[in-house]
């Protein structure tokens, strides 16, 4: 049995994230962090991750730097802030941010809209 906790969530992600074109979500139960997102980074053509209600912070999103498929993100009831859009800009083929309940201000949406123009 393991007792780590990092090691759980390594597990967690490993086994959800067989296909790498797929998209990838997490249930409202799940425990993922911002260690577990630094797994998805193989996951390259991924488009769609779904990271609602997960324990992630602005530290974690910069793990997601690496996939620059990704299309669409949701990180709505997270611990994500202005700080955290930052490790977003590189994703160049973002078309949709969820960030519904998050302390991301309309501002910092609107500059990483700037820096993203496919983004709505």
């Amino acid at each position: 049995m393991d007792t780590d906790s990092g090691g759980q969530e390594e597990t967690e992600v490993t086994q959800r994230c067989d296909f790498a074109r797929l998209g990838v979500g997490f249930s409202l139960s799940t425990s993922i962090g911002d260690a577990g997102l630094e797994h998805l980074k193989v996951l390259t053509e991924l488009e769609d991750l779904d990271l609602d209600a997960t324990l992630i912070t602005d530290a974690g999103l910069k793990h997601l730097q690496v996939l620059r498929q990704l299309r669409r993100l949701q990180v709505a009831y997270t611990a994500v802030t202005d700080a955290g859009l930052q490790h977003l800009e590189t994703l160049s083929n973002l078309e949709g941010l969820n960030t519904r309940r998050t302390k991301v201000t309309p501002e910092a949406l609107a500059r990483l809209k700037q820096r993203l123009p496919g983004l709505k």
